[in-house]
């Protein structure tokens, strides 16, 4: 039972160039979590430099690419102009959960970046015992007022910034979800600490939509941010078991096992081939 009480039809996207279509696993659909139609920033946001995140700047392949910093303060202000940042929960993406993970009454999850707490609530109908932690203290207030309860706690939590919280001890998870938010934070370091806090059989799940190069998410749309397949294929380093699967734009991950005596993660099987791979 997928427990999706009102589910709408997700709209098509527009396939990026350097991409072939992928089709979606049946009807496309998903709970209505979503948190606005808004789509583009406001003309006040554009003009004034204030309400823009600062810039840093990220080592690409053979030069230097700009990139938005964005902070907690500009996702605060996504959220209040209720802007539609967060994914929802499809039903094609959880009959694929559904089909890598079997839900146990009571497993520890961390839904990290968890935004507003579409997947934690669907986490938590399917039986576990979750966290969800976000940068963003707007998203996490409203999550709050979605519906706190034993076995659904949400906390604010920067986990570039910010010490390791105490709840996060070695061996002390089953699933570490990561929907969308590896692109804004250090996914290095954070996947070596996940590593540590799961325990044996412990899996790390991973959404990230996918762009033919570094930067190619709309500049009207920094929300979008993705990773190459490049980038895709390293964060399979190191893990001894990998599953992968496509979601239209969006590639889905299952890591899990440390994998030694190897800096390089061979034997990693992708459920289906790469949108480029497709006739």
């Amino acid at each position: 039972m997928l427990a999706f009480q009102d589910t709408v039809e997700e709209p098509s996207e527009e396939v990026p160039a350097g991409l072939a279509t992928v089709p979606a696993c049946g009807v496309r659909k998903g709970v209505v979590e979503s948190f606005g139609v808004h789509r583009f920033p406001s003309p006040t946001a554009r003009r004034n430099p204030a309400a823009r995140s600062s810039i840093d700047y990220l080592q690409g392949t053979g030069m230097n690419t700009v990139r938005e910093h964005l902070g907690p303060s500009q996702w605060d202000t996504w959220y209040r102009e209720r802007r539609s940042v967060d994914r929802l929960v499809t039903d094609a993406e959880a009959i694929r959960f559904l089909r890598h993970v079997a839900p146990s009454a009571g497993a520890s999850v961390l839904d990290v970046g968890c935004g507003i707490g579409s997947f934690s609530r669907q986490l938590f109908r399917w039986g576990y015992n979750v966290q969800g932690l976000d940068f963003s203290p707007v998203a996490i207030r409203i999550a709050e007022r979605r519906g706190i309860r034993e076995g659904l706690r949400y906390g604010v939590h920067d986990f570039d910034a910010g010490a390791i919280p105490t709840t996060l001890q070695p061996r002390s998870l089953d699933l570490i979800v990561c929907r969308n938010v590896l692109p804004f934070m250090d996914h290095h370091r954070f996947l070596a600490d996940a590593r540590r806090w799961l325990r044996p059989g412990g899996q790390v799940y991973v959404l990230v939509r996918v762009w033919p190069e570094r930067g190619g998410e709309p500049h009207d749309r920094p929300w979008q941010r993705g990773f190459t397949e490049e980038q895709v294929q390293d964060l399979q380093n190191g893990w001894a078991e990998q599953e992968r699967y496509w979601l239209g734009r969006h590639t889905a991950l299952f890591l899990a096992g440390e994998h030694r005596g190897s800096e390089q993660c061979a034997g990693g099987r992708d459920a289906d081939p790469p949108p480029a791979a497709r006739p």
